[in-house]
């Protein structure tokens, strides 16, 4: 198990504390202490494939969906989720536009109302089951950077590049006074997050 430590240029703790998270088992993980600050960014490292899945419970805590002795959420973090493709049937009856979305979820008055339009193939009548994952989680995540800056969220189905932009994004929005958790399978922010943490699997042998 192994723990650390990295500050980032730009965030900065104001003692303003969002979680204080005790080291505990969470769905057969290991999860190790921290600390959740207004202007940082906290990265949990879990392992990809089935297990990356054992992720939500913890979700489920910081969102304060449910609460636990061993966790105190001061402020709770939301959580964008993913934009599910639906079937064409469903879709031919109920069309999910990129607008219908941003008007049923995100802030009009925030400017990441209408960030996701500087994308070049996005627009405003485009389905959103026309958009690849990356350009389906970024909506999200601006969806919910225009009604709060403090956030949990995750990269499962997103490539690398897009990733990486995503991840730009939301550092962003953290350095103008929000604060993050990144819950990724892979280490490559490790160096551009306050803390980086990974999680240890404890349960049942795999088979």
């Amino acid at each position: 198990m192994e723990k650390i430590a990295t500050e980032v240029i730009g965030m900065k703790n104001d003692n303003s504390c969002l979680i204080r998270f005790q080291e505990q088992i969470i769905d057969n993980f290991l999860i190790p202490a921290f600390t959740l600050y207004k202007g940082e960014l906290v990265i949990i490292q879990y392992p990809g494939g089935p297990l990356f899945s054992a992720r939500f419970p913890l979700i489920e805590l910081l969102t304060a969906r449910t609460s636990n002795d061993n966790t105190e959420v001061t402020t709770a973090l939301h959580y964008p989720g993913h934009l599910k493709v639906r079937s064409s049937i469903f879709n031919r009856q109920y069309p999910s536009t990129v607008s219908g979305y941003l008007n049923k979820y995100a802030n009009k008055n925030h400017p990441f109302y209408n960030k996701i339009y500087g994308i070049d193939e996005v627009r405003g009548n485009v389905k959103i089951n026309m958009l690849s994952g990356y350009l389906r989680q970024q909506l999200g995540v601006y969806a919910i950077l225009s009604r709060t800056s403090n956030i949990v969220f995750d990269l499962a189905g997103v490539d690398p590049v897009g990733g990486v932009l995503i991840f730009n994004v939301v550092k962003s929005a953290i350095a103008a006074g929000g604060a993050c958790i990144l819950l990724d399978l892979c280490d490559e922010f490790k160096d551009l997050c306050t803390t980086f943490i990974q999680t240890k699997y404890v349960g049942p042998p795999l088979e």
